[in-house]
């Protein structure tokens, strides 16, 4: 029983990260607060793919007869272990060799877009590799038997 709390509330926390993660993410699109004309062309790119891939997710999740729960929190738990994984391999750099931490901050300073390209592919790719596969096979016509003639 405490093994099930315990699971579900490090769910719960890293769906919670995740879903800041997420915040972050767009509110680094608006980051000068001017109006919609300052979104780039791969913002846009990624930001359709992400919620197609959403929409996958969902449309899975419901053929398959998905909890509920699983459904919302799925993809902010995915989310929140590639941001998780992200930050700590930094901490393990920074601590391995400050200077190469320091320039890997810089260049993010500098090519702000890079870190942005980065971060959304790894969205993407968490979301994409994260979503339940297809159980269920829809039947294209229910009434067409193998080998009826017409």
């Amino acid at each position: 029983m405490i093994k099930k709390i315990g699971k579900k509330s490090l769910d719960l926390a890293v769906s919670l990260f995740g879903l800041f993660a997420i915040i972050d993410l767009y509110m680094s699109v608006f980051e000068y607060g001017v109006s919609i004309s300052e979104i780039s062309i791969h913002e846009i790119i990624f930001s359709c793919i992400f919620f197609k891939l959403l929409l996958r997710h969902y449309r899975v999740c419901r053929d398959n007869e998905i909890a509920k729960y699983e459904l919302i929190f799925r993809p902010f738990k995915l989310i929140g272990y590639v941001y998780l994984f992200s930050v700590s391999a930094f901490i393990v750099v920074m601590f391995y060799d400050f200077n190469w931490a320091y320039e890997i901050l810089l260049i993010n300073y500098i090519s702000d877009n890079l870190s942005q390209i980065i971060l959304f592919g790894l969205v993407i790719l968490s979301i994409y590799v994260g979503t339940y596969k297809i159980l269920h096979a829809k039947a294209e016509d229910k009434n067409d038997t193998l080998g009826a003639e017409a």
